[in-house]
């Protein structure tokens, strides 16, 4: 059976780490202990490590750009997608998440989150 961590910490090294090699955005400059700013998430496994790393940065009060890195889509419980969700929308009232239009598999994942296409 996994054992699963579920933190809403802010994020620690090894987790900007692997979001930042994920989605190819350096977020190592910024600072997510500003819980106004950012609102984290990290999944881990206890053997295999880092399974779900979301970092949300709150643009303005009701806009909200989500990054997610997913090395496990096991971590996504209905339950723990429904905690964050209501946590981000409980402050903000739009969510933008920008994908690869390649990234078929990131592209289904938001679809199914019910993310709408824009652009």
């Amino acid at each position: 059976m996994m054992q699963r961590q579920i933190s809403f910490d802010p994020l620690a090294p090894d987790a900007v780490s692997y979001l930042t090699r994920a989605t190819g955005v350096d977020f190592w400059p910024f600072n997510f202990s500003h819980d106004d700013v950012w609102f984290c998430c990290t999944v881990r496994d206890a053997r295999d490590g880092i399974m779900f790393v979301l970092a949300a940065e709150f643009k303005t009060p009701f806009d909200a750009h989500i990054s997610i890195a997913i090395a496990d889509r096991r971590a996504l419980t209905r339950g723990l997608l429904v905690t964050i969700f209501r946590a981000l929308f409980f402050k903000a009232k739009r969510l933008t998440s920008l994908v690869d239009v390649e990234n078929r598999a990131a592209l289904n994942i938001v679809q199914r989150f019910g993310f709408q296409y824009e652009g």
